[in-house]
């Protein structure tokens, strides 16, 4: 509702496409290209859970991320 309030015009179009994705990830916002280098020791696209140690007031905590599948 708040994405709705403050982007009326915007916000439709985003909800009825989300669930595909973010489509501009990579982009190189001066000319529109996408980034296609990987970096050194990564495998590429990701398609399993990752893990990532997130240190929060002194805290760790384990947080498990995985790409999103329609079912």
């Amino acid at each position: 509702m708040l994405t709705y309030a403050m982007f009326p015009q915007v916000a439709p179009k985003f909800f009825a496409s989300r669930h595909e994705g973010p489509r501009n990830l990579g982009r190189d916002p001066a000319t529109g290209a996408s980034e296609t280098k990987t970096p050194q020791g990564h495998p590429g696209k990701i398609s399993g859970p990752v893990t990532y140690t997130v240190t929060l007031s002194g805290q760790q905590h384990k947080v498990t991320v995985a790409p999103y599948q329609q079912g």
